[in-house]
């Protein structure tokens, strides 16, 4: 909830500051906002074959649509693959992964990399230069690319594990904005057209200086109160 309340309030500002014209009501506190009301909805999803499926198909409710995509996933513990297994392990705040046939261990973290963003979920530096991908396309399959040196061709296997009721759960959260090509350019463009306009026509006419008027962001379904 506090995480929700500061990035609305951040919306908030950004909208304020985004033109001389536009103001923000003021903010009530999450707790007495309509959750059916919030401007974005949550969607829970337990795989990135399930997350990916979830993009393709889904279908944007006109003209503008956010939505947190919440990835949940039993990464810590053993995975069984031929010959012996990995592990990824928790130290601190951190994600570890170990493949101690091997003799390597990474930090995970998201990939850097945009393209590889869209096929690997995590990905860590190996000692030497290498570097290790990991995707999960469901709660009990890991596939690992990996390769021990920089110059390397990157070699994959797949881990398996069945999942425990004690299993301590990671969360992985996506934002998804979609809106119409129309709608993001026209609400933004109409309110700066015509304040330029409006100071158009009082210099073209010797008018002085012309009166702009306050434009008031709202919203009937609470977004703006939200914010």
């Amino acid at each position: 909830r506090a995480s929700t309340s500061s990035t609305l309030r951040g919306l908030g500002e950004a909208l304020r500051r985004a033109w001389p014209r536009v103001t923000v009501p003021g903010a009530r506190t999450i707790k007495e906002i309509d959750t059916a009301k919030t401007p974005f909805s949550v969607m829970d999803v337990y795989g990135q074959n399930e997350l990916e499926k979830l993009l393709q198909n889904r279908t944007m409710r006109p003209p503008f649509e956010v939505a947190l995509l919440r990835l949940t996933l039993p990464v810590e513990g053993v995975w069984e693959c031929q010959g012996g297994h990995v592990s990824i392990l928790r130290d601190g705040e951190d994600l570890v992964y170990v493949d101690a046939h091997r003799w390597v261990s990474a930090k995970l973290l998201p990939p850097e990399d945009s393209a590889r963003m869209q096929n690997f979920l995590l990905r860590g530096r190996l000692q030497r230069g290498g570097e290790v991908l990991l995707r999960f396309p469901t709660s009990s399959e890991v596939q690992v690319a990996f390769r021990l040196g920089p110059q390397e061709a990157f070699r994959t296997f797949t881990a398996n594990r069945l999942p425990q009721e004690k299993d301590h759960l990671s969360n992985f959260s996506f934002v998804l904005i979609q809106c119409y090509h129309s709608f993001g350019d026209g609400f933004c463009f109409s309110p700066i057209a015509s304040d330029l306009f409006r100071i158009y026509n009082a210099l073209d006419h010797g008018d002085g200086d012309p009166e702009i008027h306050a434009f008031v962001y709202s919203n009937r379904d609470g977004v703006a109160d939200a914010m």
